[in-house]
């Protein structure tokens, strides 16, 4: 388990480029200035170039003991040595990302505090898998993954069944 970051910088190659970033370079720096959980996002280009840039991010976190969580690809997150997948609503359902993933992703459940999901979301599994755990889970909190604001802090009562967020 990790503790929640104090910053969650969310490394998406598409602004970079507008920018005039390099997104290795990017995260390095975020790494460099106390980041120690990543998100890394590619709407655009090849996936073989996805792939090789979450590889070398992946690299690099593992240098200062963080980790890299890979927006909407399971294969690449699985294939790069990612900590996780951050997958929303329209995106695929969790057996989907088991079974791309496989058993590769399975150690998430060991880094996380709590699991907040949507009834039938993608997530809704993952919460079942953390309850048998005996992690905190809410399910069925209605447009989750729209309602809690990136980078807020969250609090998980699984015994209440509330979601409060801070911020």
């Amino acid at each position: 388990m990790f503790a929640a970051p104090t910053i969650y910088p969310i490394v998406d190659s598409g602004a970079c480029a507008r920018a005039g970033l390099d997104p290795v370079s990017f995260a390095e720096a975020c790494l460099r200035g106390g980041a120690r959980v990543l998100q890394l996002r590619q709407k655009e280009g090849s996936s073989a170039g996805f792939l090789e840039t979450a590889r070398r991010i992946v690299r690099a976190a593992a240098r200062v003991g963080a980790h890299v969580i890979v927006n909407d690809r399971a294969d690449i997150a699985a294939l790069s040595g990612a900590a996780g997948v951050h997958v929303g609503q329209e995106d695929l359902g969790v057996d989907d990302v088991r079974r791309v993933a496989g058993p590769s992703l399975a150690h998430v459940l060991t880094r996380v505090a709590g699991v907040v999901a949507e009834r039938g979301g993608s997530t809704s599994h993952l919460a079942s898998l953390a309850r048998e755990r005996g992690i905190p889970m809410v399910l069925g909190v209605h447009d989750a993954t729209h309602r809690i604001p990136d980078g807020v802090q969250v609090a998980v009562d699984g015994v209440a069944g509330v979601v409060r967020w801070m911020g």
